[in-house]
């Protein structure tokens, strides 16, 4: 079996252990009724965006988790989202949303108008800030950080396996993340679109 062969059957084998562990928690959390609830502000019919918010909300039916979908046209304006955004900062039921990006918009008035504490993207400047400081309080961390933290943490033997000893991160957002293989150890920072980073572990 050659190397992407590993590596496909490596990431299938992750994402079902992932997504036990998840609908255990939200099992366990309906058990005490609690019912999680994730939201999404999606502007215009960018088909990435589209594909990455589908694939959420089919997430939220597997796992049991609320979903809460609001799509807004090319044409939104800023005060439209942010009135959505505002909905779902007093909306009980969604416990967390993302404001998917591009917008076109000022995304970021748009980011900082979410509540922190709903703000599972990490995006909003004070846990952004947090999080970069390194501070040891409770904070949503950057989810693309987070990912790439337990990603590397679960490839570790995968990585070895093939006498690697760096990952490659190559982003197309303006937050592009690179993650050291080390606990609690996490790197943010805005690099150019198309940008790659080497970091060694």
């Amino acid at each position: 079996m050659g190397s992407a062969e590993v590596g496909a059957s490596w990431a299938t084998a992750t994402l079902t252990t992932v997504k036990a562990e998840l609908a255990a928690r939200v099992a366990a959390l309906a058990e005490r009724g609690i019912v999680p609830g994730l939201g999404t502000v999606l502007v215009g019919d960018d088909p990435g965006s589209q594909w990455y918010v589908g694939a959420k909300h089919q997430d939220c039916a597997e796992l049991g988790i609320r979903s809460i979908r609001r799509d807004l046209p090319a044409t939104a304006t800023q005060a439209e989202v942010e009135a959505v955004i505002d909905e779902l900062n007093a909306d009980p039921g969604c416990t967390g949303f993302l404001v998917q990006q591009p917008t076109g918009l000022d995304e970021m008035a748009l980011l900082s108008r979410v509540d922190p504490a709903k703000d599972v993207d990490g995006l909003h400047p004070m846990n952004l800030g947090w999080l970069v400081l390194g501070a040891s309080i409770t904070c949503w961390m950057v989810a693309a950080a987070f990912g790439w933290r337990e990603f590397s943490y679960a490839a570790a033997a995968l990585l070895a396996l093939f006498g690697l000893s760096a990952l490659l991160t190559i982003g197309r957002m303006s937050l592009a993340v690179t993650t050291r293989v080390e606990p609690q150890r996490v790197m943010v920072g805005e690099l150019p679109a198309d940008a790659v980073e080497l970091v060694n572990v």
